[in-house]
């Protein structure tokens, strides 16, 4: 298998991107937090960014070793190759997932404290 490059850059900078806004959310929901006088929620989305580059390095770990090793395989070694990718790619979208879920988290939180 080989990967097209440019669409991996482009993935790469993309998901950056996002993880730093996640973070910066995280960022100016602590300083609006000072406002209502709480604390603690602007932890979730800046995890969430965190998470969410974690998921970018397991994504590169995978197009970057398995997809290789994959196209110089022998057949033998094909079975674990393609388990041990499918299983980088379930943690890859794990990770995708729960940043979601902590910045949906912090944002839900924060709108139920302001809404009252």
């Amino acid at each position: 298998m080989r990967p097209n490059f440019f669409a991996e850059i482009l993935f790469a900078i993309g998901i950056l991107l996002f993880a730093l806004s996640i973070m910066v959310y995280g960022l100016i929901l602590k300083r609006l937090l000072k406002l209502i006088r709480k604390t603690g929620i602007w932890l979730f989305p800046f995890f969430g960014g965190i998470v969410l580059i974690i998921g970018t390095v397991l994504h590169f770990v995978r197009v970057g070793f398995f997809f290789p090793a994959l196209s110089a395989a022998d057949p033998g070694d094909l079975f674990p190759l393609i388990v041990s990718s499918l299983r980088f790619g379930t943690f890859e979208s794990i990770s995708i997932l729960v940043a979601g879920f902590l910045s949906l988290l912090g944002g839900i939180v924060y709108n139920v404290w302001t809404s009252h």
